[in-house]
């Protein structure tokens, strides 16, 4: 299985908020809000090169999630293996 964390500095320090997993090509959230998943899974996310991805795009989708999600208050980890 493959994963990234999602981390909050909302106060002040790294928290891990959830994670976005991927296991025999299906992409599951978990411990993330509803609405932040329902507007990854209809918007999609953007990638170092502008193209946008969704979760059916599997590990390519993964990959992305660092280039969108690396602000001061969100943040996404490189893609883990385990």
């Amino acid at each position: 299985m493959d994963y990234v964390e999602i981390y909050s500095f909302i106060t002040g320090k790294q928290e891990t908020v959830g994670y976005i997993e991927l296991e025999d090509n299906v992409i599951t959230f978990r411990e993330l809000p509803t609405k932040f998943v329902d507007r990854i899974r209809e918007d999609g996310i953007k990638g170092d090169d502008a193209e946008v991805f969704f979760p059916e795009d599997g590990i390519r989708f993964l990959e992305a999630l660092r280039y969108r999600f690396s602000g001061s208050m969100l943040r996404a980890s490189e893609v883990k293996s385990g």
